[in-house]
């Protein structure tokens, strides 16, 4: 008798321990966070953003129709990190996290960064908090950029260029950290 209880402990600690290690695999994100930091002049810049793919559907004008608030990215607003104050699109920004919002046009597009951290979608934003609002070209380009991508692409002494590439679509402006001669 104690010899089967031993074997039906035995079996039920195996079965346990078992089904303990088939845990669910992790799935891969359909819009994968990145954390980009660049050290611009003498200051550091961090975003952090989701980055959807088109996977065939066409982005700007259909999925993202023409003028409406988009919170640049995926799965949650875009954060930009400033480590000192620097001036974009003409407005001078304080050290501190922001969202990057923009409204997506055919020839331009809006840009808005906004101080208030816990806005999820356009509905929810609060323009008193904007502490910038600008208007940028949108450029075409004959290179297509699957995965939403937001880079440095110029570095200079005292400013980064900071540009925004989807689908055949691309914006950008820069962050400028020279503010006193």
């Amino acid at each position: 008798m104690k010899t089967t209880k031993f074997i039906l402990f035995a079996l039920m600690i195996s079965l346990a321990s078992f089904s303990f290690g088939q845990q669910k695999k992790k799935k891969p994100a359909l819009s994968p966070l990145c954390v980009l930091e660049q050290n611009v002049a003498t200051s550091t810049v961090a975003i952090k953003y989701s980055r959807p793919s088109a996977r065939g559907r066409v982005i700007f004008g259909d999925l993202l129709p023409y003028g409406v608030f988009w919170r640049t990215g995926a799965n949650a607003p875009t954060k930009i990190t400033l480590q000192d104050s620097c001036k974009i699109g003409g407005s001078i920004v304080a050290p501190g996290t922001y969202e990057i919002f923009t409204i997506p046009n055919k020839e331009e597009w809006n840009v808005v960064l906004n101080k208030d951290t816990t806005v999820l979608e356009g509905f929810d934003h609060d323009k008193t908090k904007d502490v910038a609002n600008f208007t940028v070209k949108s450029q075409k380009t004959a290179e297509y950029t699957e995965v939403f991508t937001i880079d440095f692409v110029k570095l200079t002494k005292t400013s980064g260029t900071l540009e925004l590439r989807w689908e055949n679509t691309k914006i950008d402006f820069d962050l400028d950290f020279k503010l006193h001669d």
